[in-house]
C-alpha cells in the first residue's frame, strides 16, 4: 500500500507562505498637508532647517534616532531665493531647480525611517516624491502645486520602519525651495521584509514538518 500524500492545504502553505512574507510594501500609510498633525503622528522626529548651513552648500546631513539623513542633488542652501517667497521659517532653505543646472534633490538614510515630510516654497507646478523601501520597491506621490510664493507642506507616515531613500522630483521649469526636512523613526523598528536566510529557514522548517508527519503516518500502519 502506498503512503498517503500530505494534504493539499499543507503543501500549498509550504509553497505560498515564504512568498507571502517576501511582500514587503503593504505597510499602512497616511499623508499629511499639516506639519503640526504630521509631527503629532510620528515618533522621534528630527528636522533639518538649514540654519547652520552655508549658502551654496549642496550636501547637508543631520542625525536622527539610529542614523544619519543626507540631502543632496539640488542647487543648494540659500537665504536669497530669487524666484519668489521665503523659506518656511523665513531664513534659509534648500533650492531645487533641475532647469537651472542642477538635478533633483534626494535624501538618503543610513538606517531606514518610518516617516518623512517637508515644506516647499514657490511650488508652481506639481512634483513627484518617490519613496524607496528598505526591502525593495518604490512608491510615488504627486504633490500638487501650492502657487507662486506660497508655502505648503507634505508628509507621509508609513507606520513601520521601511523607507531608505526619498527622491524629490521637481519640474525642469520651476525652482522651488525646500525647508524643514523632517524624519520620523520608530524606537523598535518593525521588520517588514524577512532576510533571505530567514525565509529559507522557514521553508526548510515547513518541509521538515511535512516529513515528520509522513513518517508518523507510515509508522502508524
Amino acid at each position: 500500500m502506498h503512503a498517503r500524500r500530505p494534504s493539499r492545504w499543507i503543501v500549498a502553505a509550504a509553497l505560498i507562505l515564504p512568498a507571502a512574507l517576501l511582500s514587503s510594501n503593504a505597510a499602512a500609510q497616511t499623508t499629511y498637508s499639516s506639519r503640526s498633525l504630521f509631527l503629532g503622528a510620528i515618533s522621534n522626529a528630527s528636522t533639518e532647517g538649514f540654519e547652520g548651513a552655508t549658502d551654496g552648500t549642496t550636501t547637508v546631513s543631520w542625525s536622527y534616532l539610529g542614523g544619519t539623513a543626507t540631502v543632496q542633488g539640488g542647487i543648494g542652501v540659500t537665504h536669497t531665493f530669487p524666484n519668489g517667497g521665503l523659506a518656511a521659517d523665513g531664513v534659509r532653505g534648500y533650492e531645487v531647480y533641475p532647469g537651472g543646472g542642477a538635478g533633483d534633490a534626494y535624501v538618503t538614510f543610513t538606517d531606514a525611517v518610518s516617516a518623512f515630510g517637508f515644506y516647499t516654497t514657490d511650488q508652481e507646478e506639481s512634483m513627484v516624491v518617490t519613496f524607496t523601501f528598505d526591502g525593495g520597491g518604490t512608491q510615488d506621490f504627486t504633490v500638487n502645486r501650492f502657487g507662486d510664493g506660497a508655502v505648503g507642506f507634505f508628509g507621509v507616515d508609513f507606520g513601520s520602519n521601511v523607507v531608505s531613500r526619498v527622491d524629490l522630483n521637481g519640474s525642469s521649469t520651476d525652482a522651488i525651495l525646500l525647508d524643514d526636512l523632517t524624519v520620523g523613526v520608530l524606537s523598535s523598528p518593525i521588520t517588514t521584509t524577512p532576510e533571505p536566510a530567514t525565509v529559507a529557514l522557514l521553508g526548510t522548517g515547513l518541509v521538515g514538518v511535512l516529513g515528520v508527519g509522513a513518517r508518523r503516518r507510515r509508522q502508524a500502519r
